[in-house]
Protein backbone atom coordinates (compact mmCIF):
# COMPACT_ATOMS: atom_id res chain seq x y z
CA UNK A 1 0.00 0.00 0.00
CA UNK A 2 3.00 1.95 1.03
CA UNK A 3 4.50 1.65 -2.30
CA UNK A 4 1.50 2.36 -4.28
CA UNK A 5 0.73 5.38 -2.81
CA UNK A 6 5.17 6.47 -3.49
CA UNK A 7 4.38 5.48 -6.59
CA UNK A 8 1.15 7.64 -7.67
CA UNK A 9 2.44 11.17 -8.80
CA UNK A 10 -1.45 12.62 -8.17
CA UNK A 11 -1.43 11.58 -4.59
CA UNK A 12 1.32 13.01 -2.42
CA UNK A 13 3.45 14.90 -5.14
CA UNK A 14 6.69 15.25 -3.79
CA UNK A 15 6.48 12.92 -0.92
CA UNK A 16 7.68 10.03 0.26
CA UNK A 17 5.89 7.96 2.86
CA UNK A 18 7.98 5.53 4.83
CA UNK A 19 6.39 2.69 7.77
CA UNK A 20 8.30 1.15 10.60
CA UNK A 21 6.51 -1.91 12.02
CA UNK A 22 6.81 -3.07 15.29
CA UNK A 23 4.85 -6.07 16.79
CA UNK A 24 2.80 -5.06 19.79
CA UNK A 25 1.74 -8.65 20.62
CA UNK A 26 -1.81 -7.26 21.86
CA UNK A 27 0.23 -6.88 25.34
CA UNK A 28 -0.36 -3.21 27.01
CA UNK A 29 3.38 -3.20 28.07
CA UNK A 30 4.94 -4.45 25.42
CA UNK A 31 3.49 -2.13 23.43
CA UNK A 32 4.57 0.83 25.42
CA UNK A 33 7.72 -0.20 26.00
CA UNK A 34 8.05 0.27 21.87
CA UNK A 35 6.18 3.16 22.30
CA UNK A 36 8.45 5.07 24.27
CA UNK A 37 11.17 4.51 21.60
CA UNK A 38 9.03 6.10 19.37
CA UNK A 39 8.86 8.84 21.84
CA UNK A 40 12.07 9.90 22.82
CA UNK A 41 13.04 10.00 18.52
CA UNK A 42 9.93 12.30 18.61
CA UNK A 43 11.34 14.83 21.68
CA UNK A 44 14.98 14.87 19.81
CA UNK A 45 13.13 16.07 16.75
CA UNK A 46 11.38 18.61 18.83
CA UNK A 47 14.39 19.47 20.93
CA UNK A 48 16.44 20.18 18.22
CA UNK A 49 14.48 23.00 16.65
CA UNK A 50 14.64 24.83 20.42
CA UNK A 51 18.14 26.66 20.94
CA UNK A 52 17.83 25.07 24.22
CA UNK A 53 19.13 21.79 23.19
CA UNK A 54 22.52 21.71 21.07
CA UNK A 55 25.21 19.75 21.25
CA UNK A 56 28.54 20.84 21.76
CA UNK A 57 29.53 20.77 17.59
CA UNK A 58 26.37 22.92 17.29
CA UNK A 59 24.29 19.77 15.31
CA UNK A 60 20.72 18.40 16.40
CA UNK A 61 20.80 15.97 18.77
CA UNK A 62 19.47 12.53 17.21
CA UNK A 63 18.57 9.69 19.18
CA UNK A 64 19.52 6.25 17.69
CA UNK A 65 21.38 8.06 14.10
CA UNK A 66 18.15 9.62 13.85
CA UNK A 67 16.04 6.43 13.08
CA UNK A 68 13.25 7.57 15.11
CA UNK A 69 13.13 11.44 14.25
CA UNK A 70 11.49 11.31 11.20
CA UNK A 71 7.98 9.86 12.54
CA UNK A 72 5.10 11.92 12.63
CA UNK A 73 2.22 9.35 13.76
CA UNK A 74 1.29 6.00 14.60
CA UNK A 75 -0.78 3.54 13.33
CA UNK A 76 -2.69 0.96 15.68
CA UNK A 77 -3.02 -0.48 17.96
CA UNK A 78 -5.52 -3.68 17.15
CA UNK A 79 -7.11 -4.03 20.54
CA UNK A 80 -8.74 -1.60 22.17
CA UNK A 81 -6.91 -1.73 26.27
CA UNK A 82 -3.67 -1.25 23.67
CA UNK A 83 -4.87 1.40 21.88
CA UNK A 84 -6.27 3.40 24.90
CA UNK A 85 -2.80 2.90 26.31
CA UNK A 86 -1.10 4.17 23.97
CA UNK A 87 -3.11 6.81 23.19
CA UNK A 88 -2.78 8.70 27.18
CA UNK A 89 0.61 8.83 26.21
CA UNK A 90 0.78 9.67 22.85
CA UNK A 91 -1.05 12.98 23.51
CA UNK A 92 1.25 13.97 25.99
CA UNK A 93 3.22 14.90 23.17
CA UNK A 94 0.35 15.23 20.58
CA UNK A 95 1.42 12.35 18.22
CA UNK A 96 -1.62 11.68 15.91
CA UNK A 97 -2.69 8.18 16.32
CA UNK A 98 -4.59 5.92 14.14
CA UNK A 99 -6.26 2.92 15.13
CA UNK A 100 -7.62 -0.01 12.22
CA UNK A 101 -9.78 -2.01 14.92
CA UNK A 102 -10.08 -0.32 17.97
CA UNK A 103 -13.95 -0.03 18.53
CA UNK A 104 -13.97 0.91 22.41
CA UNK A 105 -16.47 4.13 22.69
CA UNK A 106 -13.90 5.43 25.53
CA UNK A 107 -12.00 6.32 22.62
CA UNK A 108 -14.67 8.55 21.19
CA UNK A 109 -14.40 11.29 23.94
CA UNK A 110 -12.29 13.91 22.49
CA UNK A 111 -11.54 15.48 25.27
CA UNK A 112 -9.74 12.46 26.79
CA UNK A 113 -8.31 11.42 23.45
CA UNK A 114 -8.37 14.37 21.22
CA UNK A 115 -5.43 12.94 18.77
CA UNK A 116 -6.93 9.73 18.39
CA UNK A 117 -8.89 8.34 15.57
CA UNK A 118 -9.74 5.35 14.01
CA UNK A 119 -11.15 3.89 10.48
CA UNK A 120 -13.83 1.76 12.36
CA UNK A 121 -16.59 2.37 14.19
CA UNK A 122 -17.38 2.45 17.45
CA UNK A 123 -18.74 -0.65 19.74
CA UNK A 124 -21.77 1.22 20.09
CA UNK A 125 -23.32 0.62 16.37
CA UNK A 126 -22.20 -3.39 16.84
CA UNK A 127 -24.51 -3.00 20.36
CA UNK A 128 -27.49 -1.61 18.10
CA UNK A 129 -26.68 -4.30 15.61
CA UNK A 130 -26.83 -7.11 18.27
CA UNK A 131 -30.05 -6.07 19.97
CA UNK A 132 -31.97 -5.18 16.43
CA UNK A 133 -31.03 -9.17 15.68
CA UNK A 134 -32.32 -9.93 18.69
CA UNK A 135 -35.79 -8.27 19.06
CA UNK A 136 -36.03 -9.52 14.56
CA UNK A 137 -35.69 -13.29 16.66
CA UNK A 138 -37.78 -12.22 19.61
CA UNK A 139 -35.47 -13.06 21.68
CA UNK A 140 -36.28 -10.97 25.08
CA UNK A 141 -34.30 -12.97 27.75
CA UNK A 142 -30.78 -13.16 26.80
CA UNK A 143 -27.55 -15.20 28.42
CA UNK A 144 -24.38 -13.24 27.68
CA UNK A 145 -20.67 -14.59 27.59
CA UNK A 146 -18.05 -11.53 27.26
CA UNK A 147 -14.03 -11.06 27.25
CA UNK A 148 -12.93 -9.57 31.11
CA UNK A 149 -11.44 -6.62 28.25
CA UNK A 150 -11.98 -3.31 28.05
CA UNK A 151 -13.77 -4.48 25.20
CA UNK A 152 -15.51 -7.04 26.65
CA UNK A 153 -16.76 -5.09 29.76
CA UNK A 154 -17.65 -1.63 27.39
CA UNK A 155 -19.92 -4.11 25.16
CA UNK A 156 -21.52 -5.66 28.40
CA UNK A 157 -22.21 -2.37 29.76
CA UNK A 158 -23.78 -0.76 26.28
CA UNK A 159 -26.11 -3.80 25.73
CA UNK A 160 -27.44 -3.56 29.33
CA UNK A 161 -27.69 0.16 28.73
CA UNK A 162 -28.93 -0.41 25.71
CA UNK A 163 -31.52 -3.33 26.16
CA UNK A 164 -34.42 -1.79 28.00
CA UNK A 165 -34.90 0.19 24.54
CA UNK A 166 -35.72 -2.87 22.99
CA UNK A 167 -37.51 -4.79 25.80
CA UNK A 168 -34.13 -7.29 26.58
CA UNK A 169 -33.19 -8.27 29.57
CA UNK A 170 -29.44 -9.84 29.86
CA UNK A 171 -29.53 -12.45 32.85
CA UNK A 172 -26.65 -14.59 34.59
CA UNK A 173 -23.47 -13.13 32.79
CA UNK A 174 -20.42 -14.96 32.13
CA UNK A 175 -16.90 -13.53 31.73
CA UNK A 176 -13.97 -15.27 30.34
CA UNK A 177 -10.53 -14.21 31.56
CA UNK A 178 -8.41 -14.48 28.60
CA UNK A 179 -5.27 -13.46 30.51
CA UNK A 180 -5.21 -16.15 32.25
CA UNK A 181 -6.43 -18.52 29.18
CA UNK A 182 -9.64 -20.79 30.88
CA UNK A 183 -9.26 -24.12 31.01
CA UNK A 184 -11.48 -26.37 28.96
CA UNK A 185 -13.27 -27.14 32.57
CA UNK A 186 -13.65 -23.90 33.22
CA UNK A 187 -15.54 -22.88 29.55
CA UNK A 188 -17.53 -26.57 30.34
CA UNK A 189 -18.87 -25.01 33.84
CA UNK A 190 -19.69 -21.53 31.89
CA UNK A 191 -21.98 -24.04 29.50
CA UNK A 192 -23.56 -26.05 31.83
CA UNK A 193 -24.74 -22.44 33.57
CA UNK A 194 -26.07 -21.26 30.13
CA UNK A 195 -27.80 -24.46 29.37
CA UNK A 196 -29.46 -24.35 33.22
CA UNK A 197 -30.78 -21.13 32.57
CA UNK A 198 -32.75 -22.78 29.31
CA UNK A 199 -32.04 -18.92 27.75
CA UNK A 200 -30.62 -17.73 24.23
CA UNK A 201 -27.05 -17.21 24.30
CA UNK A 202 -24.62 -14.25 22.55
CA UNK A 203 -21.26 -13.83 22.60
CA UNK A 204 -19.00 -10.81 22.49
Amino acid sequence: MVNQINENPYLLPGIKLGVHVLDSCDSETYALEQTFEFIKGFMTRIQGNSSKFTCPDESKPKYREGKFDKFVGLIGAQSSSVSITLANILRLFHVPQISYFSTSPTLSNKMRFEYFFRTVPSDVNQAQAILQVLREFDWTYVSIVYSDTDYGNKGYDLLSALGHRYNICFSHPQTINVENQKSDADYDRIITKLVNNNVRGEFI
